[in-house]
């Protein structure tokens, strides 16, 4: 197995580099259920690393049965292998579970909501249970802009309440792009309060045919998730 290591285990070192630091920065993303006010009074999701913890149980414990097979099987000279393809196993699982998967009809309230409110930009949260978005929350976009968004403080609070009371997880906020891409714009990276809270993003420059991307967002850092509707 000489040729295989010479071959693949750059590649997989690089690749477990990368999911290694996507799946530490998007920590607790899906079971968001607290809220908090910050310094300057701004609304702020907060997250726990629930959602993280199990993701780094099941690589834990699945390298750790690959790892014994492997040793029971192949020779000293191949314990190298052993590791590197364990662990490239491994993370391809977890990047797989790093996605925002949401209900065809809560995918299709959520497009609907954005185009009637074009020109302006619509928001609102998407709501869900076992990491499924399924409730759609639409929020008044308070500054009436085609090209910025503020939701309603009294509205989000009320949203989040309402979400919990029911015993559900505050899956992903959403917002639209009338005229702009389904990419994050500066003032979208500006106002990125929550990076453990996916943002859908809706363009509408396209009015037939909508483009929608999800991201977890810092001021100084994009992340872009897969995107399921079931």
């Amino acid at each position: 197995m000489i040729w295989l290591d010479i071959v693949l285990c750059p590649l997989l070192l690089l690749y477990c580099i990368s999911s290694f630091l996507r799946i530490s920065f998007i920590g607790g993303r899906a079971l968001t259920k607290s809220v908090a006010i910050d310094m300057q009074g701004t609304l702020v999701a907060k997250g726990n690393t629930d959602f993280f913890e199990e993701r780094t149980k099941i690589l834990i414990s699945a390298c750790t049965f690959l790892v014994e097979f492997e040793n029971s099987v192949f020779l000293d000279d191949d314990r190298f292998s052993c590791y590197a393809y364990a662990g490239i196993i491994c993370f391809a699982v977890i990047d797989v579970l790093m996605k925002l998967v949401i209900n065809k009809r809560a995918y299709t309230i959520m497009l609907a909501h954005c185009q009637s409110e074009y020109p302006l930009e619509a928001c609102g949260f998407l709501g869900g249970q076992d990491e499924i978005a399924f409730v759609v929350t639409v929020i008044e976009n308070r500054l009436s802009s085609p090209v910025a968004y503020e939701m309603d403080p009294r509205q989000q609070i009320e949203a989040m309440l309402n979400m919990e009371n029911s015993n559900l997880d505050l899956m992903a906020a959403y917002h639209s792009h009338p005229n702009g891409p389904s990419r994050p714009s500066p003032t979208d990276l500006a106002k990125a309060y929550s990076p453990d809270l996916p943002q859908i993003i809706v363009s509408l420059r396209e009015r037939s045919s909508p483009s929608v991307g999800v991201f977890l967002l810092t001021p100084d850092s994009v992340q872009e998730l897969k995107l399921e509707p079931v």
